[in-house]
C-alpha cells in the first residue's frame, strides 16, 4: 500500500462513507435534473401557449386588415358616388343657368 505523508490508507468504513456520499450526490443530482426536466416540459408548454396565441392575433389582424381594405373600398365607392352628383348637379346648374339666360 501507497502512504502519502504517512497516513494509512482507506479503511473498509470510510470507503463506505465514499460511496454513501457519492450515492447521495448522484441521488441529488438525479433530483436537479428531474426538476429541469419538468422546468423545461413547463417552458415548452408557455412556448406553445404563446405561439398559440400569436398565431389568433395574427389571424385577428388578418380580418382587421381585410375590414379596414373594405371600409377603404366604400369610401373609396361613396367618393365616386359624390363626384358623380356633384357632375350632375353642376350640368343642372348650368342648363338652368342657360335657360335662365334664353328665357
Amino acid at each position: 500500500a501507497d502512504l502519502v505523508d504517512g497516513e494509512l490508507p482507506h479503511s473498509s468504513g470510510d470507503l463506505a462513507a465514499l460511496t454513501a456520499a457519492q450515492e447521495q450526490e448522484l441521488l441529488d443530482y438525479a433530483a436537479k435534473m428531474d426538476s429541469m426536466a419538468e422546468k423545461m416540459i413547463k417552458l415548452e408548454a408557455d412556448v406553445e401557449q404563446q405561439r398559440t396565441m400569436l398565431v389568433k392575433a395574427d389571424e385577428k389582424n388578418s380580418e382587421m386588415m381585410t375590414q379596414i381594405a373594405q371600409r377603404d373600398q366604400a369610401y373609396v365607392e361613396l367618393l365616386d358616388t359624390r363626384n358623380q352628383l356633384d357632375r350632375q348637379l353642376a350640368m343642372t346648374l348650368g342648363e338652368r343657368d342657360q335657360y335662365m339666360v334664353t328665357a
